[in-house]
């Protein structure tokens, strides 16, 4: 089992963003990489949004990674626009 991020997390498409400053996310990411369990960031983007809604083995790595960072501009403003916004991408 990997390292959870206990973050907090916006929920958009079906899915748990983690909705954290890019320093916030780059120490996490160093503290996982010195854990001696394996653990994986995922960066949604318009085209895994997709994928997620018809594809429930990618569903399920994303539901398990440890952190899930908003990667691309469509993330950050479809968050804007249903009033839930993450705080950055990782773009």
């Amino acid at each position: 089992m990997c390292i959870k991020a206990l973050d907090r997390k916006t929920i958009l498409f079906g899915i748990g963003i983690n909705n954290i400053r890019p320093e916030e996310a780059l120490n996490k990411i160093i503290r996982l990489s010195r854990s001696s369990e394996s653990s994986y960031v995922v960066t949604p983007n318009a085209a895994h949004i997709v994928t997620l809604q018809q594809d429930k083995e990618f569903k399920a790595a994303y539901e398990n990674a440890a952190l899930v960072l908003p990667d691309g501009f469509s993330i950050r403003l479809a968050s804007l626009l249903i009033g839930k916004p993450v705080r950055t991408r990782c773009a």
